[in-house]
């Protein structure tokens, strides 16, 4: 029952959604001090996207290459261990794009291997991260390695 015009309405704003959601992958970014928070690096990825850029967890399980399921678990579990909403102090601090992520890699590999490639030492990356320079070694190592 519908024309030509309305088939092609329809159609536009369906291609204008979806470029609307490449622009968010492109120019949202997440600050360093995500990563730092005492839950997991998953999880806390998950609680901010949620909380503090408001997306939905279909557009943050596209964003980072993860389940649906895998990221509403990550977000529950961090409710869990972190009430409220997350608070980014350092506002000038470093930030990660979000088309680093993917599925290849874990969302840690992918940090690390973001700042690597900025020129950051482990050691320095460790204490931007608040992790062990061994741990952050083991894991550049890790990502590397999936890489080659």
């Amino acid at each position: 029952d519908l024309g030509l015009n309305e088939l092609l309405d329809i159609a536009k704003r369906r291609s204008t959604r979806k470029e609307a959601k490449k622009e968010i992958k492109k120019e949202a970014k997440i600050p360093l001090e995500v990563f730092k928070q005492n839950i997991g690096t998953a999880e806390s990825i998950c609680k901010y996207m949620k909380e503090n850029l408001k997306m939905r967890f279909s557009e943050i399980s596209r964003v980072v290459g993860r389940d649906q399921r895998t990221v509403w678990n990550n977000y529950n579990n961090s409710i869990k261990k972190m009430k409220g909403k997350m608070e980014i102090r350092d506002e000038k601090g470093i930030e990660i794009p979000i088309e680093i992520f993917d599925e290849e890699h874990s969302i840690l590999e992918s940090v690390i291997s973001y700042l690597r490639e900025e020129g950051y030492r482990n050691i320095e990356i460790a204490k931007l991260l608040g992790k062990d320079a061994r741990n952050v070694w083991t894991i550049w190592n890790r990502a590397r390695k999936k890489n080659m």
